[in-house]
């Protein structure tokens, strides 16, 4: 029975805001349960940061990589479609 009443107060006073990922509200460090838990029963609507996968890459630095790789594939066909000519 978790209550969180030191961040509680601190929510209510202002000391304490809901995470939004910049750099004066930060999310929660990663494994920190107590954090996340807290936050969330606080009803902060996020607590860490959404769309990511276990190794820490984003799945927007995961749409660049795919972008790139297909972006050079296209090159190459098309060098070796513009070479046959």
């Amino acid at each position: 029975d978790c209550e969180c009443t030191s961040a509680a107060m601190l929510l209510e006073s202002g000391d304490l805001q809901c995470p939004d990922g910049s750099s004066d509200v930060p999310y929660c460090p990663s494994g920190c349960s107590i954090c996340d838990t807290c936050l969330t029963l606080l009803g902060c609507a996020e607590t860490r940061p959404e769309n990511t996968l276990r190794n820490g890459f984003s799945i927007e630095v995961l749409w660049y990589a795919l972008a790139a790789a297909l972006g050079i594939l296209l090159g190459i066909v098309a060098m070796s479609i513009h070479k046959q000519s």
